[in-house]
């Protein structure tokens, strides 16, 4: 279901794949920090999955990043191993949003990888959950 048709879709449980953003864009642990922050940039997004031969080892956040610019880091020459959030927490496709807003709210993050039979097969955000609900909410397209 696309975000257009979960807004107006009838009232009720919403779940991560109505929402989430497919295809979780990876760097690996030896990337430096510079690659994860231009690639950030480029595709318009506020975390990294950290991978190493396919196998899931962090998170890297634009907290991470600042972390790292506040340590002063060389962004050039420091790999985004140093700074990554190990083990994050992540969601499934038939979670329900309600759920994973309270979990985004306890651990105080803002991206959850979205997990499939064991892969990481996307991710979603804060931003993705308030969109869905402002929409709902407010009756936007």
């Amino acid at each position: 279901m696309d975000r257009q048709a979960a807004c107006n879709a009838e009232p009720g449980p919403r779940r991560v794949e109505d929402v989430y953003r497919p295809c979780a864009v990876t760097i690996a642990t030896d990337q430096r920090l510079q690659e994860a922050a231009v690639r950030m940039a480029e595709e318009d997004i506020g975390a990294l999955v950290v991978v190493d031969g396919g196998r899931v080892l962090g998170i890297l956040s634009e907290r991470d990043l600042v972390r790292a610019a506040a340590d002063r880091a060389g962004f050039a020459w420091t790999c985004a191993a140093e700074y990554v959030t190990p083990e994050p927490a992540t969601t499934t496709l038939d979670a329900d949003l309600h759920q994973v807003a309270a979990v985004m709210r306890k651990l105080q993050i803002r991206h959850l990888p979205v997990v499939d039979g064991g892969e990481v097969v996307g991710m979603v955000s804060a931003r993705d959950v308030l969109e869905l609900e402002a929409g709902t909410a407010a009756g936007v397209d």
